[in-house]
């Protein structure tokens, strides 16, 4: 069933015939996005560095612990490296290599993909340029993002949509009425 169900992604399936003339519209405008120049170049600065290896730091994450512990003279040169990525916009093949591992729920069959939770594991290098990216963009996405989403926003948690739901669904209950 996942298997198939990738497949059919990798494979971009047709979309339906009722989507056609917002697919033709998305491409169109994707299309005239990618012939524009680009008018958003950044340069990599010190503070984006600094906030996200700070990051780094607090998190204390097992992941950078080579990072973490090298000298400031190997801090400097990952720097002078992650600038010229980000300048030339080009990413290393190696930070495109990744995969899957596999840990079981410990519910259900183990033999079923839906038991399994799958962690996304590629290198610190990797990992760190795309936090750096993302600091820069941190704050056009939040701006972007309509404010009834919660997920993926700084100090919003899931379980402030679950309160919302659980207070809609009795006050539904205690007048008698369907949810629609």
């Amino acid at each position: 069933m996942s298997l198939g169900h990738n497949l059919k992604i990798l494979k971009k399936e047709k979309p339906r015939e009722q989507d056609k003339k917002e697919w033709e519209k998305n491409l169109k405008e994707h299309e005239e996005i990618m012939r524009k120049e680009d008018t958003d170049l950044w340069k990599l600065d010190k503070g984006v560095w600094k906030t996200v290896v700070d990051k780094i730091k607090e998190n204390n994450k097992m992941v950078y612990k080579f990072f973490t512990k090298a000298g400031e003279g190997y801090k400097e040169s990952m720097f002078k490296v992650m600038c010229h990525l980000t300048e030339k916009e080009k990413v290393p093949k190696a930070f495109k290599k990744t995969s899957l591992l596999q840990i079981w729920k410990k519910k259900g069959s183990a033999l079923d993909l839906n038991n399994m939770r799958f962690i996304h594991l590629r290198s610190w290098r990797s990992k760190l340029m795309e936090a750096l990216v993302t600091q820069k963009m941190k704050t056009n996405i939040v701006e972007s993002t309509p404010k009834i989403q919660l997920g993926g926003m700084p100090g919003a948690q899931s379980s402030e949509h679950l309160l919302t739901l659980k207070t809609w669904m009795k006050m539904k209950q205690e007048t008698g009425k369907n949810g629609g």
